[in-house]
């Protein structure tokens, strides 16, 4: 069992216990494809994961600053992209896609975003006043749509970009008001028997949920993402685990011993990924 969004504290959210276990588990993912990764001279998804809680942060933050916008240059986006792959499942033709995107265009969709959004990044943390909070949170759904004009770019994508700009209100570093739609924290919010809404209007339910949970937590959207990343992958290694190949082995023959392996594998059905823009 595990805490709800309904359940969930403070405490369970920002605590040191939590930001190890989420460092852990990246470091367990990132192990898979590490060699590989070494090999081709490219970050690997602990490195990636760094950069995008610090680094990016830090650099959108400078931008916004010094130039009073916020966008992404092409390989800031094709970082995002790794980092989202890495992290879930990875799909080559997504990341040749986003590749296929010219500097100037990126650019310029992203910054359009980003004024477009700037609203619903300013809004009050407590958000009493519903009426300017629901003016402000159409921003995010208006936003959406426009992010999808790159190539390889929909909802989910899109949502990952939202999350990284920075707000004017917020210092926190930690995470944007805006949280990315990872396919755990969907599950963690409405369970595993409600498919992901790969949809602007999908999207609008989830940032709802979520709000709500911020609202009550008092933790960033940023940080709740993660906590339900995290929930939901220790879900998926203990099912992983109760069905891992076991190796059993049988003698075929006395005389000569042979030995044979019998691997007994329990079929996992895979998830059905759904998506009105064929992409994530």
């Amino acid at each position: 069992m595990y805490n709800t969004p309904a359940q969930v504290k403070h405490e369970d959210i920002n605590c040191e216990a939590q930001l190890e276990q989420y460092k852990n588990l990246i470091d367990l993912q990132s192990a898979k494809t590490l060699a590989k990764r070494a090999a081709q001279g490219k970050k690997d998804l602990s490195r990636l994961d760094e950069w995008r809680l610090k680094s990016l942060p830090e650099t959108l933050q400078q931008r916004l600053t010094n130039k009073k916008v916020v966008y992404l240059t092409k390989p800031e986006l094709c970082q995002l992209m790794e980092w989202k792959l890495l992290r879930g499942t990875w799909r080559p033709k997504l990341q040749q896609l986003i590749e296929s995107n010219e500097e100037s265009v990126i650019e310029k969709v992203t910054k359009q975003a980003y004024t477009s959004i700037k609203p619903f990044l300013n809004t009050k943390n407590n958000l009493d006043d519903e009426k300017k909070f629901n003016q402000a949170f159409d921003c995010v759904q208006s936003a959406l749509p426009i992010l999808c004009q790159l190539s390889g770019v929909g909802p989910a994508t899109a949502s990952l970009i939202l999350s990284t700009f920075p707000s004017t209100t917020d210092s926190n570093k930690e995470g944007s008001k805006v949280p990315f739609l990872s396919d755990e924290a969907w599950y963690w919010v409405f369970g595993a028997e409600k498919k992901v809404e790969y949809t602007p209007r999908g999207y609008a339910k989830f940032v709802r949920a979520m709000i709500d949970v911020s609202k009550r937590t008092g933790c960033s959207a940023g940080n709740i993402e993660r906590y339900g990343w995290c929930t939901l992958r220790k879900v998926k290694l203990n099912r992983s685990k109760a069905t891992k190949i076991t190796e059993k082995p049988i003698y075929l023959d006395k005389s000569t011993k042979d030995i044979v392996i019998s691997k007994k594998r329990s079929s996992i059905q895979a998830e059905k990924m759904e998506d009105d823009y064929n992409v994530h």
